[in-house]
C-alpha cells in the first residue's frame, strides 16, 4: 500500500464543485481558504492522478453534507477513482475542569452522547451517497450513540470534544 494526504481546511467546505459555494464560508476564512487553492493545486492533481482510491473526511456541515455527492461524482468522473467518505465525528462538550476532578474509575465510566448535530449530519452524508462506501466514525467510536471519553486503559480519547487524541486514533 501506498498512502499520500492532502489537507484542505474543514473550514474551506472540502468540495471539489465548479460552482461557487463561497457563500458558505465564513469571511474570516475566506482568505485562507483562497490561498490555500481547494482542489485547483498542482500537486493535488498530481496525487489524485496516480489516486485508486481517494478518502474524504471533513468536519461535514449540514452545507457542504448536501452538496458532497455533487463533489463526490465529480472527483470520480475526473480522476476515475473510487471515493470513500467518513463521516463527522463529536462528543460532546466536556468539561476538562469537572472532569479531572472525578475518581479515576469515574473518568472510565464518563460518557457524553452523540451531539444531534453530528447525528444529523451523517444522516444527510448516509442518505445522499447511495453509491459510495461512507464509513459513519461516530458509529464506531460511540455505540449505541454513547461516546466514552477514555479508552478501556484510561487514556483520553478526545482533547476538546472533536479532534482525536493518539489514544483515541
Amino acid at each position: 500500500f501506498q498512502f499520500s494526504t492532502y489537507r484542505i481546511s474543514g473550514r474551506c467546505g472540502n468540495l471539489f464543485l465548479e460552482q461557487d459555494f463561497t457563500q458558505y464560508i465564513s469571511e474570516h476564512d475566506l482568505a485562507m481558504c483562497r490561498s490555500t487553492g481547494w482542489y485547483n493545486n498542482p500537486a493535488l492533481e498530481v496525487l489524485l492522478d496516480g489516486a485508486d482510491q481517494v478518502w474524504l473526511s471533513s468536519s461535514w456541515q449540514d452545507w457542504n453534507a448536501r452538496m458532497l455527492p455533487m463533489s463526490v461524482e465529480r472527483l470520480s468522473e475526473n480522476f476515475g477513482v473510487e471515493v470513500v467518505v467518513f463521516g463527522t465525528k463529536g462528543f460532546g462538550d466536556l468539561d476538562v475542569r469537572r472532569f479531572l476532578e472525578l475518581t479515576q474509575d469515574e473518568r472510565l465510566r464518563h460518557s457524553t452522547d452523540v451531539p444531534s448535530r453530528v447525528s444529523a449530519v451523517n444522516a444527510i452524508i448516509r442518505e445522499g451517497l447511495e453509491n459510495t462506501l461512507f464509513i459513519d466514525v461516530s458509529d464506531l467510536l460511540c455505540p449505541n450513540s454513547v461516546c466514552p471519553t477514555m479508552t478501556p486503559d484510561g487514556a483520553l480519547l478526545t482533547f476538546d470534544g472533536t479532534h482525536l487524541t493518539r489514544s483515541g486514533a
